[in-house]
């Protein structure tokens, strides 16, 4: 007998029925359509070596009890064959009735239940995780049988009833809650319990001297085919609801303050000249008058010595997407909630107008540049809370340029132009941040309006090239794949920024062809490096304009077959904008995109206009998360674990940008994120230069395995 005879069985899964004499300890082995096997003392050393450690042991134990009448022999036993093949057999057996008490023996059967273990193992895993998440939930979850006890509760919700340990179970909510003055809560119970369908309703109460508001949210639980109780959810909103009430004074405030404000002008000003100066939707100063009254101001200035003044230009980032989306009522309310935001933050001199469309304008008049930037961070900090538009939360943004003009000989439009170029300058570089005009961004705004047509002919002439940055693992340190990424060098100009000529050809439309551009080539360059096993992904972006009209799934198949890439090797990213377009629409190309088996991630996560519905909704298989979080993550983790936990739920991979530090990746890595890509793994390469970088892992990875088995053993007795 050998090991190959325990192989065999592995792979087979057969019963094995053997006979074991406890008097000579021999083995019989057979199974239906084969001979007897018989082992001895050799062949049995050699099954004690591919047992774990103990089991022999456990194994040698049971059958002597099981021989001398005591209880039918059951073990299950793990073992590992020379190839590296893991197993585990159930052994059962009882005593030969028929042998006689010189001879005892006992009957058994082996069953390979190598499968079964690994599916139980698989389980107990699941729920491992599914118990975790329950445990670390900040929301009360329970069930309750038809009788009202608690059959389940979390550690919230035990945390809530003062309750330790498993103290809820089998108890009613009366006998752990105060119910006094909130019947209602029973109440709901019975209503589920006797209609069948879910409920939920919120409840105030007073804990302390303090007034709480909680959500419950209960619905029928069903057991094989019965209702068997109620799964009830409960959310302390308490907070929440603090937060809505000092909205709505806050509103009412300001509600105030436009009245008043309204009628002083009402009272200085006739109708007439007041529909010819301010802006009809938002009531502000329209640009007529602002020009007027900052080219008077400036007149004053250089007849007199007055300090220094600071503009702001404010731009909404992607205000047409949901103009284009929610209609032009819903832009509006918008409009008019932005305008109200950024008077709130107005101190001091401070004047707001609007310009027109969505660009507004705040003139500070003796501000410097340090006062001027507190007003900017007072704009982008009431930024981040969302609007609520006709029952939608809307997240929006803004680009803002600032001038301070020290010339005398400056008009208001010159002033103005300034500001207007700062303020593109930061929609270029980076959406939702300030840039301060310099002088040299004047001539380098007229150099970008005059490189539309270089740019069309930039392919054809190799003007563009790809450089690819390494996204890896951490989990095991590998090199999942590249992003491409395309940069323009201007034969005249040099170096033309990627945040420059993108937002140009987004503007001009000739993205479509840069982007369908960049994608056959890197196709054909990282060919190579996925047929070698070197590289498993290429992702490539694509903008938002792709998903304005069909065709684009059949323009990447068609590339795909004349490079010969694989489908399942490329990733189409794309960002958050296309959610706030056609949507129905780019859900079906993204569809038909994954048909094909091409993944789709989507970019700078959590910068953009998505909510959880619509991430929901669209096919992804990827989330990238925005470099701004993972340069905050170590003092703001939550906003990163709350994206992998919504991968985690919805099957996502979730790959972190821009990680820069040490610190920033082990922050990302303990996360939960499964991949990162940043200048502290690779800057973007060129193509051979991608290849040395791999080379180099390659060369270091061989030399820490050679290193190993060395150490080991010098270090082996």
């Amino acid at each position: 007998m050998n090991s190959g005879h325990i192989e065999a069985f592995l792979e087979e899964g057969q019963l094995q029925f053997w006979t074991l004499d406890l008097r000579t300890g021999a083995v019989e082995l057979r199974r239906a359509g084969a001979r007897v096997v018989t082992w001895a003392a050799a062949e049995l050393a050699v099954l004690r070596g591919l047992l774990d450690p103990g089991g022999w042991e456990r194994l040698r134990r049971a059958a002597l009890r099981s021989g001398a009448g005591g209880s039918d022999l059951d073990v299950l036993c793990g073992l590992t064959v020379p190839s590296g093949r893991r197993g585990w057999v159930q052994l059962s057996a009882q005593r030969d009735p028929r042998a006689g008490a010189g001879g005892p023996r006992l009957l058994g059967v082996a069953r390979n239940v190598t499968r079964q273990h690994a599916e139980y193992e698989q389980l107990t895993e699941h729920e491992a995780q599914l118990r975790a998440v329950i445990d670390q939930t900040l929301v009360g979850m329970y069930i309750k049988d038809c009788e009202g006890r608690f059959v389940l509760a979390n550690p919230y919700m035990r945390r809530i009833a003062g309750a330790l340990g498993p103290s809820l179970t089998g108890r009613r909510s009366q006998e752990v809650f105060d119910l006094t003055g909130v019947p209602g809560i029973a109440a709901m119970d019975q209503e589920v319990l006797s209609t069948g369908r879910s409920l939920r309703r919120e409840v105030s109460l007073e804990e302390g001297g303090q007034a709480r508001t909680l959500l419950f949210t209960k619905a029928p639980y069903w057991k094989g085919g019965q209702l068997s109780g109620i799964v009830g959810f409960m959310q302390d909103i308490t907070r929440q609801k603090d937060l809505e009430h000092r909205a709505v004074e806050q509103a009412r405030e300001l509600e105030a303050r436009v009245l008043e404000r309204t009628e002083e002008l009402r009272r200085a000003n006739d109708l007439l000249r007041f529909q010819a100066t301010h802006d009809d939707l938002t009531g502000l100063p329209n640009r007529r008058y602002f020009l007027g009254a900052l080219q008077d101001m400036l007149t004053r200035r250089s007849g007199e010595t007055l300090p220094g003044f600071a503009l702001l230009l404010l731009d909404m980032d992607g205000f047409k997407r949901i103009n284009d989306r929610f209609g032009h009522a819903a832009g509006d309310v918008l409009l008019r909630q932005f305008a109200q935001r950024l008077a709130l933050t107005l101190e001091g001199e401070a004047k707001l107008a609007r310009l027109g469309g969505d660009e507004f304008v705040i003139l500070m008049p003796g501000a410097d540049r340090a006062q001027a930037s507190l007003q900017v961070e007072r704009i982008l900090g009431t930024l981040q809370l969302p609007f609520l538009v006709e029952g939608r939360d809307l997240q929006i943004g803004s680009s803002i340029g600032m001038t301070l003009p020290s010339s005398p000989l400056l008009s208001a439009e010159d002033c103005l132009r300034q500001a207007d170029i700062a303020m593109y300058r930061a929609k270029a570089t980076n959406r939702g941040r300030m840039q301060v005009f310099e002088p040299w961004m004047l001539g380098r705004h007229t150099l970008l309006l005059s490189l539309q047509t270089d740019l069309q002919d930039a392919a054809r002439l190799e003007q563009l090239t790809l450089q690819y940055q390494p996204v890896v693992s951490l989990t095991d340190d590998t090199v999942r794949g590249v992003e491409a990424l395309v940069r323009w060098q201007h034969p005249e100009h040099g170096q033309i920024s990627p945040g420059e000529f993108i937002a140009l050809a987004e503007g001009t439309g000739m993205i479509r062809e840069i982007d369908l551009w960049v994608l056959r080539r890197s196709c054909r360059a990282m060919l190579p490096l996925v047929q070698a096993g070197r590289l498993a992904k290429l992702s490539v972006n694509f903008s938002p304009r792709h998903f304005d009209q069909p065709g684009l799934p059949e323009q990447i198949a068609a590339i795909l077959s004349e490079t010969g890439f694989p489908h399942h090797a490329l990733v189409v990213e794309i960002t958050e904008g296309v959610f706030m377009r056609r949507h129905r629409l780019a859900n079906v190309m993204l569809r038909e995109l994954l048909r094909q088996g091409v993944g789709v991630a989507v970019d700078d996560f959590g910068t953009g206009y998505s909510s959880l519905s619509y991430v929901q909704r669209l096919p992804l298989s990827d989330i990238k998360v925005d470099r701004s979080f993972v340069a905050a993550a170590a003092q703001y983790p939550g906003i990163i674990r709350s994206i992998v936990d919504l991968a985690l739920g919805l099957d996502m991979t979730v790959v972190a940008e821009g990680v820069e530090t040490p610190e920033q990746l082990e922050v990302v890595r303990a996360l939960g994120c499964d991949y990162a890509q940043g200048y502290l793994l690779s800057r973007p390469l060129l193509g051979p230069d991608l290849i040395a970088w791999l080379d180099a892992r390659d060369a270091a990875a061989e030399a820490v395995e050679e290193v190993q088995p060395a150490n080991l053993g010098t270090a082996l007795p």
